[in-house]
């Protein structure tokens, strides 16, 4: 069964897509399929991050202009590309006695990624859309996530959202079956943090009238909330030479 990951922050600069990124990437070199989403509507950074400039984005998808197959970017074979700094490394590189050494291993997971468009004419018709137009949009959101499952066959789906409570950060945390709150602050104020975000997310699935469309996909959510320490970028691992 899919699983929808969201990660999520209350403000910016703590980590999330950072913690995205490398996360769909391991998970793909562990042979598992993942479409990875770049839902931070307001300020999009995959293209940063791979190193990409699609033509066609979510954003195109949401607007009718485009197919799931046009958003959705193959990166596999970057992340085949890049050597992690991972402890299991020490022992992939010693076969183990059922494996022939001479057989290379097959990697078999898959890694698509959709990118948001970074241009203000595009995050402003999206953001400023009339009632009935952001109605349909979220329905062909719901539907976005509904395709991967089907026609991707997705292990995971990793959505990194917007920071705050703004209409696509709610509904990008309405859809997910685990979120993952990012944060850098260990103070008291962290246990005030976890029980307001409850409270929200609580608010939002059941309470929200903006949000019964998406009452019959998800109605319960596991929050788990991750202290970053200096987490370094997916471009920091090494690559193969």
């Amino acid at each position: 069964m899919t699983k929808c990951i969201a990660f999520h922050s209350y403000k910016g600069g703590t980590g999330k897509t950072t913690l995205a990124c490398n996360c769909a990437g391991a998970l793909t070199k562990r042979g598992f399929k993942v479409c990875l989403l770049d839902l931070d509507i307001y300020a999009p950074s995959f293209q940063i991050y791979f190193q990409r400039e699609p033509p066609k984005g979510i954003n195109n998808f949401l607007d009718s202009a485009a197919k799931v197959e046009d958003v959705m970017f193959d990166a596999t074979e970057i992340v085949n590309n890049i050597k992690s700094l991972d402890v299991d490394d020490k022992n992939n590189n010693q076969p183990s006695a059922s494996q022939d050494p001479e057989q290379p291993v097959e990697k078999t997971g898959k890694l698509w990624v959709g990118f948001s468009s970074p241009l203000k004419k595009d995050i402003f018709k999206l953001e400023m859309a009339d009632k009935d137009t952001k109605k349909e949009v979220i329905r062909r959101f719901i539907n976005l996530r509904e395709r991967l499952v089907s026609e991707y066959d997705a292990d995971y789906i990793i959505l990194d959202t917007s920071p705050g409570m703004r209409f696509w950060s709610i509904n990008t945390l309405a859809i997910a079956d685990v979120l993952l709150l990012t944060s850098q602050n260990l103070e008291a104020k962290l246990f005030f943090c976890a029980t307001e975000w409850l409270a929200i997310v609580f608010h939002i699935l059941y309470k929200n009238k903006t949000q019964k469309l998406l009452q019959s996909v998800r109605a319960t959510m596991i929050i788990i909330i991750i202290i970053t320490i200096g987490i370094s970028p997916l471009c920091s691992y090494k690559k193969n030479r």
